[in-house]
């Protein structure tokens, strides 16, 4: 049996992935690594918007968050916080919808 991998983008659209996922991976927005998501701090609902609404940016270290924060405002969370925020605000989110599945990796 292969490794179960669960992108960050895929939790947000189906939060109970989370439980069945072995490893979470979010890319560095500064940096493009690869990294645990749960390691990572996350910027939400900043100036910068690259596709969706909150805007969410990934961080390995907490401190390139803040510092990108002070520049284009926002929220800085854990990977814990961060899926709270998701999970309350999306309480109705259709998952019919076709990217709902967009980025789920080895189901």
């Amino acid at each position: 049996m292969g490794t179960r991998v669960t992108r960050v983008d895929a939790v947000v659209r189906r939060p109970p992935v989370v439980s069945a996922a072995r490893e979470l991976l979010a890319t560095d927005f500064l940096y493009g690594t690869v990294m645990d998501a749960r390691r990572a701090a996350f910027l939400v609902s900043s100036s910068v918007r690259l596709c969706c609404s909150p805007s969410i940016l990934c961080f390995a270290q907490h401190e390139d968050a803040a510092h990108f924060r002070a520049g284009f405002g926002g929220q800085v969370l854990t990977y814990s916080e961060l899926l709270s925020l998701l999970v309350d605000g999306h309480s109705g989110h259709d998952d019919s919808h076709p990217a709902a599945s967009h980025g789920q990796a080895g189901a």
